[in-house]
């Protein structure tokens, strides 16, 4: 049993989720909300599974195929929490919203 990478993968999940709110802060027409879902939900699939797999957990194995998703939106609720509010003070400082909605054309 090996703790560190399982480690390294949980602080990198925890950390990865709000750099790419930032990012999408930063500049939203560079990432749409689908995208930035389906990122997290893959990003902790895979670190969710991969720690398991390191950690030789073999019952918590099946589970983690199943549901190694939730933790990564799980992260994000707080942090979209935080997000929505620099997103209210940027539109009542500017008067307007930052950007439109993203619209598929």
């Amino acid at each position: 049993m090996n703790v560190t990478p399982t480690i390294l993968c949980e602080v990198f999940l925890i950390l990865f989720v709000p750099v790419l709110l930032a990012v999408r802060y930063l500049a939203p027409q560079r990432i749409g909300w689908r995208t930035l879902v389906l990122v997290v939900a893959a990003t902790s699939w895979i670190c969710v599974n991969l720690a398991v797999n390191w950690a030789g957990d073999e019952r918590a194995g099946n589970l983690a195929l199943l549901f190694g998703w939730v933790p990564g939106l799980a992260i994000m609720v707080p942090c979209l929490a935080i997000y929505g509010l620099l997103h209210l003070s940027r539109v009542r400082r500017d008067g307007t919203a930052a950007l439109p909605p993203n619209i598929p054309k």
